[in-house]
């Protein structure tokens, strides 16, 4: 069966595959569905690499192929090298999703979008900076109003190379440093930027 042939494929650890037992009855191991759950997860998400990446309207051509993005999916590395602690604030979590998927009213070209703008013929600025468009990317990565972060962005440079898609290299990696830099800066900007959302109160 397909779970038989992806555990048999999946698992190194164990010397003898499922498929070689003689018995009516198989028993998987909470491992065994772990790896097949992951399998299944990786293979959803491939086929749908088109609606997850995101496009740079600005840019000529992608920075990164479907192809390059795709490669970067392994579910396995959400639970071993979780982008947040345990002991995180309910609070502190709900700031760094925000910044992760960038679906916030936080961000002008989020607001933009659900305020249905054409974002072709309105530039949705950084309300901070006012130099570049808005968006989770640009208050982390670009906007110049954020100070003292310089340390923090050169450690993620590997991540944010993927710009608008960096949250696939950030969420993917194995890099568990990486990922509570990432959550520091997420605290220093919050501290320092100021969001649309703010204005609408």
């Amino acid at each position: 069966s397909e779970i038989q042939n992806s555990t048999t494929r999946r698992r190194s650890a164990r010397t003898t595959s499922i498929a070689d037992y003689n018995s009516a009855i198989i028993f998987y191991s909470k491992e065994d569905i772990h790896l097949h759950t992951c399998d299944l997860w990786d293979k959803s998400l491939k086929m749908r690499i088109k609606e997850i990446m995101k496009t740079d309207q600005f840019a000529v051509s992608p920075i990164h192929s479907e192809d390059q993005l795709s490669n970067l999916i392994d579910t396995t590395i959400i639970t071993d090298v979780p982008l947040l602690k345990r002991d995180i604030s309910r609070q502190q979590s709900s700031l760094v999703l925000d910044f992760v998927h960038g679906h916030s009213f936080r961000f002008q070209d989020f607001a933009f979008r659900c305020e249905g703008y054409d974002d072709s013929l309105i530039l949705q600025s950084c309300i901070d900076c006012c130099a570049l468009p808005d968006s989770s990317f640009h208050k982390l990565f670009e906007c110049s109003w954020i100070t003292g972060v310089t340390h923090l962005r050169q450690r993620l440079s590997n991540i944010s190379a993927y710009e608008l898609n960096f949250r696939l290299a950030l969420i993917f990696s194995r890099d568990f440093g990486a990922k509570q830099v990432f959550c520091e800066l997420v605290s220093k900007v919050v501290e320092q930027a100021r969001f649309g959302d703010q204005l609408l109160v």
